[in-house]
């Protein structure tokens, strides 16, 4: 088995076990107070030992703490809004870090970087969607893919312009998942778009059950995991 280069769909057909980026949580910078203390506040006890702070630094300290309180509930109302439209988020360049890993293995079996350009093209509906894989192993490979806005809501279809089209959904919550079968795997992609962060994962799946049980009018079919691909991509300059 292959495993030297990562899976789009055409190349899954060739290399069956070999797959194709979690949300973020943006810190709130605490904020560091030096208040010199007010020589004319009168120092008073407090449980007997312990004074009481000037009310100068006192006050500051409220309002870096209501400040802190602000910004934090902005970046959760941001988080919170309804994601309608991936090329709105989606749009920009973003590189990162992969790893592809299989469950027989303790650590990944191959690291590279990717690169994802995601441009409008003049024409309405359609961005360009381009995937670039660099690795020492295998050098750099350039997947020029399109991505369409479908008629139905929510749902987008990436062209990798070699006569493959497959279907993407998107989640209110920044989510795009896809699902399609090659000759002999199964891959389900996720990616997850969170303003300056997003993350791109692909696992791949046998299509012949592994283990059937529960009951002739029940029947549950399990499937063999046999890599998954896994990449963190940050918003990069154009």
């Amino acid at each position: 088995m292959n495993r030297s280069l990562p899976l789009s769909a055409a190349f899954a057909a060739a290399a069956l076990s070999l797959s194709w980026a979690g949300c973020a949580t943006e810190a709130v910078e605490d904020t560091d107070i030096h208040a010199e203390a007010d020589t004319s506040a009168t120092v008073l006890a407090h449980s007997g030992a312990m004074p009481l702070m000037p009310a100068s630094a006192s006050a500051a300290i409220d309002d870096a703490h209501s400040q802190a309180l602000l910004n934090a509930q902005d970046v959760s109302a941001q988080r919170r809004q309804p994601v309608t439209d991936l090329f709105a988020v989606a749009e920009g360049r973003w590189v990162g870090p992969c790893s592809l890993s299989f469950p027989d293995q303790s650590t990944p079996t191959l690291e590279f970087e990717m690169e994802r350009i995601v441009a409008p093209t003049g024409i309405d509906g359609v961005y360009d969607w381009t995937i670039i894989y660099r690795s020492e192993d295998f050098g750099e490979q350039v997947r020029p893919y399109s991505m369409l806005r479908d008629g139905a809501p929510g749902r987008y279809v990436l062209d990798e312009n070699n006569g493959i089209l497959i279907t993407n959904y998107l989640f209110a919550n920044g989510i795009m998942m896809s699902e399609f079968d090659v000759p002999g795997a199964r891959l389900t992609s996720r990616e997850t778009f969170r303003r300056n962060r997003s993350s791109f994962e692909i696992t791949t799946t046998s299509i012949v059950p592994e283990l059937s049980t529960g009951t002739a009018q029940f029947p549950v079919n399990t499937s063999q995991v046999r890599s998954m691909q896994k990449c963190k991509l940050r918003r990069a300059p154009q």
